[in-house]
């Protein structure tokens, strides 16, 4: 049922997933139930908050964790977004990386108190892709027009949506990136 996102990362492990639906401004997926590590930061600024989340989680997969095991990288890395009360608050991101399926039964435990497991459970969620360099203007105007796109708020949920990156900071050309809206029962 489920196929393997193979064709957007080279080499990275990635969850799988089927596409429901396809339109030329974005497509429906649904993923099955897995485990990401996570960590939680508040900022106002999306660069900032997941510079500092990345490292965390980098450091979990580099050995940092109580089996003091190296974990493979994965991709996507996926940025939970829920959007402050106001124009200056802060917003709360919460980073996560997939992980493998080797570690999926059992997953190194966190050391860092900051770092957890969660189980996410199954779901579909409407995604609009871009390349280049994300930043907080370009997640928001993709968000934007990823809401205009789907037409009817009531399909999706709105406290939160995801920002969620497939490349490596260091390659330059050929970026995808994505916005991800869940898609509601």
């Amino acid at each position: 049922m489920f196929g393997l996102l193979k064709t957007f990362v080279k080499g990275l492990q990635t969850p799988e997933f089927v596409v429901v639906d396809s339109t030329k401004d974005y497509e429906e997926r649904k993923y099955p139930a897995g485990k990401w590590v996570s960590t939680t930061e508040k900022n106002m600024s999306h660069k900032d908050a997941t510079s500092a989340a990345f490292r965390r989680l980098f450091k979990y997969i580099q050995g940092e964790n109580q089996e003091k095991q190296n974990v493979e990288m994965t991709a996507p890395v996926t940025t939970k977004v829920i959007p402050g009360e106001g124009p200056n608050c802060e917003s709360t991101f919460t980073m996560s990386f997939y992980i493998p399926s080797e570690h999926q039964e059992k997953p190194p435990k966190p050391i860092n108190p900051a770092v957890f497991v969660e189980e996410r459970p199954e779901q579909t969620v409407f995604v609009s892709t871009f390349g280049g360099f994300g930043d907080d203007e370009k997640w928001i105007k993709q968000g934007q027009e990823l809401s205009k796109a789907i037409g009817d708020e009531s399909k999706y949920v709105t406290d939160f949506y995801y920002t969620v990156g497939y490349d490596a900071p260091f390659k330059l050309v050929g970026r995808r990136n994505e916005v991800w809206f869940v898609k509601k029962d």
